[in-house]
């Protein structure tokens, strides 16, 4: 870089500078910014929390589709509903409605 043009980065900065300022010695304009600065941490919290909470639900389904796996994989090995229950976590409840799910979807796939 040139002299000139540091010359005229410091002019741009200085000018800048007396900008904030002349802004920040104005009580409303101070207000303004002040309330877009919590809209913006507003926003920006609202926008953390709803990647937690997505964070939070897709561990949630992912956990369930590992317990149907394994409960699916204990029945095809011949186990019973009760064990099926025990490795996978799952209800007996939930292992029979799995099953139910499966049955259908079988059917659906021979009527097509």
């Amino acid at each position: 870089m040139t002299n000139k043009n540091n010359c005229h980065e410091f002019k741009e900065i200085r000018e800048a500078f007396e900008d904030l300022v002349r802004l920040s010695n104005d009580s409303s304009i101070r207000e303004i910014y002040n309330q877009r600065v919590m809209e913006i941490n507003t926003i920006n919290s609202a926008i953390r929390e709803g990647y937690e909470d997505g964070k939070e639900a897709g561990l949630k389904e992912g956990e369930k589709k590992r317990a149907q796996e394994a409960a699916l994989n204990a029945l095809n090995l011949g186990l019973s509903i009760d064990i099926a229950s025990k490795i996978s976590g799952l209800t007996e409840e939930e292992v029979r409605r799995l099953i139910g799910e499966k049955n259908n979807k079988c059917k659906a796939t021979e009527l097509q």
